[in-house]
């Protein structure tokens, strides 16, 4: 799974380097930015592998998807944005647990009981990431989440990534998978511009001069391209656990790098989170 591992470690470089570097631009353009930028790699390397025939199923499962994923590209960095990434990004763990839930039905990939185990840890470590609530009753580091505004808009991100890690996978068994990942971020570039930025004043607005825009497109081209080939030949549960280990570095790199607090408690909980994420993929 070492792809998956370079994969979760280049979501949470770019989610780093967006808060260092790009505090200063608005939602819009930071969607615009993540979303359409690495089209500049994604389009060389889309020509380059065009396979001789693209089953016409692949567009029903891509084109919704990438419709999704612009909406939770948007969820998530107001979330990050809002917040420290120590408090933000773990909350991205829940991706899996819902995985889980939908993969069997529409994928086939069966999920036993042991992931029961595997989601109350993920609960535990979001308890955890909350514990100075709990002198006002044991309950409330449990729906802190959902009264702080950056943790309800990630939970929101985490139930669209949910969908869109299975809709994007689809067509894994029917295309190669740096292709695959390609198509499906040009797809979701385009569906930004058309969505967001049709006359691309948005796109002239970017401080092209800024090395931190460059710094995430490149590790926003690094997470997709390994996103694709770490899927080949696992289940969708299981990659996405390791690449949910994303929220480990994110911790890590947001109090070395960014100064946020509590590195021992929230590491902690991050651990949890992601042992709970690994039970539900061995599950």
């Amino acid at each position: 799974m070492l792809w998956a591992l370079v994969c979760a470690f280049g979501m949470a470089m770019a989610d780093a380097s967006t808060k260092r570097g790009l505090a200063e631009l608005t939602p819009r353009q930071l969607s615009v930015a993540r979303c359409c930028l690495p089209l500049l790699v994604m389009l060389p390397v889309l020509v380059a592998t065009w396979p001789a025939d693209v089953p016409a199923v692949t567009w029903a499962w891509l084109v919704p998807s990438a419709i999704l994923e612009v909406i939770a590209v948007g969820f998530y960095l107001k979330s990050i944005q809002g917040a420290d990434l120590s408090q933000s990004m773990p909350y991205h763990a829940f991706t899996p647990v819902l995985v889980a839930g939908i993969g069997g039905p529409i994928l086939g990939e069966a999920v036993s009981a042991t992931g029961v185990a595997g989601i109350l840890l993920v609960f535990a470590g979001a308890w955890l990431l909350n514990i100075g609530e709990w002198r006002d009753g044991w309950h409330r580091p449990l729906t802190a989440p959902l009264r702080n505004r950056a943790s309800r808009l990630m939970l929101l991100a985490a139930s669209i990534y949910a969908f869109t890690a299975i809709f994007s996978r689809a067509p894994l068994a029917l295309l190669p998978p740096v292709f695959l990942g390609a198509l499906y971020f040009t797809l979701v570039g385009i569906a930004a511009w058309i969505g967001l930025d049709p006359r691309l004043r948005t796109v002239r607005s970017l401080p092209w001069r800024n090395r931190w825009l460059w710094a995430v497109t490149g590790w926003m081209a690094l997470m997709i391209l390994t996103h694709f080939v770490a899927l080949v030949g696992v289940k969708t549960a299981y990659m996405i656990a390791v690449k949910r280990t994303s929220l480990l570095w994110g911790i890590v790199l947001g109090a070395l790098w960014l100064g946020e607090p509590n590195l021992r408690r929230n590491l902690l909980a991050g651990c949890v989170m992601v042992a709970g994420v690994g039970l539900i993929a061995l599950a």
